[in-house]
C-alpha cells in the first residue's frame, strides 16, 4: 500500500518525518495546544527580542517552551543516533573517518550526497547510477580493487582496497583490478583463419569477428609464408616492493604496544596494491591511429598493452627465419637438450623481451650474435606499472597448401632424417667406445704401477730390479682386483691366475 511512498529515499524520509509530526501533534493536542496569545508572544519574542532588549525580560510561554525544548532534544538525539549508526554501515577505523561517514549519512537522508558505489574486481557492481552523482561521496573498494581520483582539471590521489570518502568535486578517474590479468590473441582453436568463406551458420559479423582474430597475430617469414599462431600473455600491476625487516626489540615500549594493538591499519591487499603502479597504469593511454576521433575504442586498455607488445616482437623474430626453419631442429644429436627449433628461438626471445632487461640481438638470419642490449619492451611495461608473469606462442597456423607441402616434405625426408640421425649416433657411440678404453688403460696403468711408484718414493737411490718391478706391477693389478666388488665377481680365475704369477717371479 505504502511501496510507492516508500520506494524512493526521499519519499521515504518525508513519509516518515509526516507520520512522526503527526503523532507528534495527536501527544500535544492531549496536553492542551498553545493559545493565540501564547503564538502571539512567542512571535514577537522572535523578531523584537533581538533588536529590543526590554522584550527579553517576557517570559516565554511554557507551553511554546515545551515544544521547544521537544524539538531540541529530537534534533539531538537523532543527530547522535546517526552518528552511532554511521558506524555500522561501513568498516572504519579513524575517527576522521567516522566523522566523515556520519556527514555523509546526513548528506544522503537529505538528498545532497554525492555518489556512493562498490567497487569488486575493478568494476562497479553496486550503484551504477550513482557514479553520476556530483558531491561528497564514498566508495568501498574490495581487496582487488583500485581506483585513481580526478577533479576537471587534474588527478587528486590513488585510493586502494577500503573505504575512500570522495570531496564535492572528485569523480573516478579510472578503475584498475589487481588480479593477475591475461590476455588472448589469434584465431579460436575450431575456426580456420584462412578460410575467406562462412562456415556452417555463421554471420557475416562472425565472419568479421574471424578475420579479425587472424590478424591480430598474422606474420610473415623470411620467404614470405603467413604463420597465424595464438599468443597469450600473464601479467599484473608491479607489486609493491618489499620493506625492510624491522627489529621490533628495538623499539621503545609505547611504539611495540602501538605496533601490536593500535587498529590504525591500512587494509592490506593479497594481490599487491602499489598506487605507483596504478597510476602508471591508468595515466598512460594509449590510442589506435586508425580508430576514428570520437570513437569509444579509439583509447585502449592498459591490459591490452603486454599482449599487443608481445605480437609485435613476434612479427619482428618471424621475419629473421625461412619457414623450412620453423620446425627443423639446430643440432642432430637427439640427446642434446639445448637444441631447439626456430620457432622455439621465437618463443623464448619474445619471452625474454618482456619479463628481462636485457636481450641477445639476433642477426637477420636469426643467429645469436651474443650481443646484448636493453629491452625496449620491458622498460615501456615498467614505465605503465606492469610485470609480465609469462607469455606464451602456441598453436601455429598456415594456409592449407602450406601445411600440405609441409606434411609431404615431413613425408618424404623422414627417413633421411632418421639415417643422418642413426649415423650421428653411431658415430658418438663410436667415440664414447675409444674414450673408454683409453680411459680403462689409463685406470689400468695407474692401477699397476701404483705399488712401484711407492717403492721408489719411499726408498730413494734404489732401483728394484727387473723381477720386482714385475712383481709390484702384477700386485698392484691383483690388488685393483680385489678393491673392485664388479672386478671380484667378474675375475674370480684371473686372481688366482695373478697370484700364481707372483709366486712364480719369487721363485725366480
Amino acid at each position: 500500500m505504502f511501496e510507492r511512498y516508500t520506494r524512493d529515499p526521499r519519499r521515504r524520509i518525508l513519509f516518515y518525518t509526516i507520520i512522526v509530526m503527526v503523532v507528534y501533534a495527536y501527544q500535544v493536542f492531549r496536553t492542551g495546544w498553545p493559545s493565540l496569545e501564547e503564538v502571539i508572544i512567542f512571535i514577537g519574542l522572535v523578531m523584537f527580542a533581538p533588536v529590543y532588549p526590554e522584550f527579553r525580560q517576557v517570559p516565554m510561554p511554557e507551553s511554546i517552551r515545551a515544544i521547544l525544548n521537544d524539538v531540541v532534544l529530537f534534533s539531538v538525539m537523532f543527530g547522535l543516533s546517526m552518528v552511532f549508526f554511521a558506524q555500522f554501515t561501513l568498516p572504519l577505523k579513524h575517527t576522521r573517518e567516522r566523522a566523515q561517514a556520519a556527514l555523509r549519512l546526513f548528506l544522503y537522508m537529505l538528498g545532497a550526497h554525492g555518489m556512493a558505489i562498490f567497487i569488486n574486481d575493478g568494476k562497479i557492481v553496486r550503484g551504477d547510477r550513482e557514479g553520476e552523482k556530483k558531491g561528497y561521496g564514498v566508495m568501498l573498494l574490495d581487496t582487488a580493487s583500485a581506483a585513481v581520483l580526478r577533479t576537471s582539471k587534474k588527478v587528486t590521489r590513488v585510493v586502494g582496497p577500503g573505504v575512500a570518502f570522495l570531496d564535492a568535486k572528485e569523480t573516478i578517474g579510472g578503475l584498475v583490478d589487481l588480479h593477475r590479468q591475461g590476455q588472448f590473441l589469434g584465431p579460436l582453436s575450431p575456426n580456420d583463419p584462412f578460410l575467406n568463406e562462412k562456415i556452417g551458420e555463421e554471420t557475416d559479423e562472425d565472419l568479421k569477428k574471424r578475420q579479425e582474430r587472424r590478424w591480430q597475430t598474422s606474420a610473415l617469414t623470411r620467404d614470405g609464408v603467413e604463420v597465424v599462431p595464438n599468443v597469450f600473455v600473464l601479467f599484473r600491476l608491479e607489486p609493491p616492493p618489499k620493506p625492510e625487516e624491522l627489529d621490533e626489540k628495538s623499539l621503545p615500549l609505547f611504539e611495540r604496544l602501538v605496533r601490536k594493538y593500535s587498529r590504525r591499519e591500512e587494509v592490506r591487499s593479497g594481490f599487491g596494491y602499489n598506487p605507483d603502479s596504478v597510476i602508471k597504469a591508468l595515466s598512460h593511454t594509449s590510442i589506435d591511429p586508425e580508430a576514428s576521433h570520437s570513437s569509444e575504442g579509439r583509447y585502449r586498455d592498459w591490459t591490452q598493452i603486454p599482449a599487443l607488445l608481445a605480437v609485435d616482437v613476434w612479427r619482428e623474430y618471424l621475419r629473421k627465419f625461412t619457414f623450412d626453419e620453423l620446425f627443423t631442429f639446430t643440432s642432430l644429436n637427439p640427446t642434446d637438450r639445448n637444441r631447439r627449433t626456430a620457432f622455439e628461438i621465437i618463443a623464448d626471445g619474445v619471452k625474454s623481451r618482456m619479463t628481462k632487461s636485457e636481450f641477445e640481438v639476433l642477426d637477420e638470419s636469426g643467429r645469436q650474435t651474443g650481443v646484448f642490449k636493453l629491452s625496449p619492451e620491458y622498460v615501456l611495461l615498467k614505465e605503465r606499472g606492469m610485470d609480465v608473469i609469462a607469455v606464451s606462442i602456441s598453436n601455429p597456423r598456415f594456409e592449407k597448401h602450406v601445411d600440405e607441402k609441409l606434411f609431404s616434405q615431413w613425408r618424404t625426408n623422414w627417413l633421411d632424417r632418421a639415417n643422418e640421425e642413426a649415423r650421428f649416433v653411431n658415430q658418438e657411440r663410436k667415440f664414447a667406445e675409444v674414450r673408454g678404453e683409453e680411459m680403462a688403460l689409463a685406470h689400468f696403468a695407474d692401477s699397476a704401477s701404483r705399488l712401484l711408484g711407492h717403492h721408489l718414493i719411499n726408498t730413494p737411490g734404489t732401483k728394484p730390479d727387473l723381477n720386482n718391478s714385475l712383481e709390484y706391477m702384477v700386485r698392484g693389478s691383483l690388488e685393483q682386483c680385489l678393491r673392485d666388488p664388479e672386478l671380484q665377481e667378474k675375475l674370480k680365475d684371473e686372481r688366482l691366475d695373478l697370484a700364481e704369477i707372483i709366486e712364480w717371479i719369487r721363485s725366480h
